[in-house]
């Protein structure tokens, strides 16, 4: 198991145990949303090889960024979500701020702040150089932190429950749920590939 895995399931243990929308999960639960958001990361990213979508400049807006391969509309709905759910954006922005490199005050103070509408197309956050800012972090190492924390957001917003993660024989049901939801039906991935780079990654007697 190299480095990169091992990092990124404390990262995503510890993103799935502190951001949630209104009291926390059960511990089994917690940790089968650390397992699917290690799933989504590690098959978006080709195990942590990429975090920006090929074919587009690093300044563009378009394409998918981070080592979750976020797109701007997941991004912007997720903002919008938590607007709407200021118990959730309270838990998110701290979490985030304990790494002050991910943290852009101005972005979250307008989510805060803002008469929340209800189109996307009139939020107006890709104006702020906060924002723009945050789609070249998510490009580093340095905005995988963040970005953990919109792919947890983004689940947040499927009304239905993750799988519940019993090892290597429950697979299956947790790939078709990302596949379904993460990855859409719009998306060219089939869920044994995020089965097949979970397996491949997880190492044997799993995590502590």
């Amino acid at each position: 198991m190299d480095l990169i895995t091992e990092r990124m399931w404390d990262l995503c243990l510890d993103c799935a145990e502190n951001v949630f929308p209104s009291k926390p999960y059960p511990s089994h639960y917690t940790r089968s949303v650390a397992a699917l958001l290690q799933m989504t990361w590690l098959h978006e990213s080709g195990g942590g090889r990429y975090r920006r979508q090929g074919g587009f400049s690093t300044d563009s807006t378009r394409g998918a960024f981070s080592i979750f391969q976020i797109e701007k509309c997941s991004l912007q709905d997720s903002l919008l979500w938590l607007g709407k759910h200021p118990d959730a954006l309270e838990r998110t922005e701290q979490w985030i701020k304990r790494d002050t490199k991910s943290w852009y005050p101005h972005l979250w103070r307008m989510v805060e702040d803002l008469e929340i509408p209800t189109d996307r197309l009139k939020f107006p956050c890709l104006l702020l150089p906060d924002f723009l800012d945050m789609l070249l972090a998510l490009q580093d190492p340095v905005g995988d932190r963040t970005a953990a924390a919109f792919a947890r957001i983004h689940y947040l917003r499927v009304p239905k429950r993750v799988p519940s993660f019993n090892g290597l024989d429950s697979v299956k049901e947790m790939a078709e749920y990302a596949k379904k939801y993460y990855n859409t039906k719009a998306g060219k991935a089939h869920w044994t590939d995020y089965a097949l780079a979970f397996a491949w990654n997880w190492p044997v007697g799993g995590f502590d």
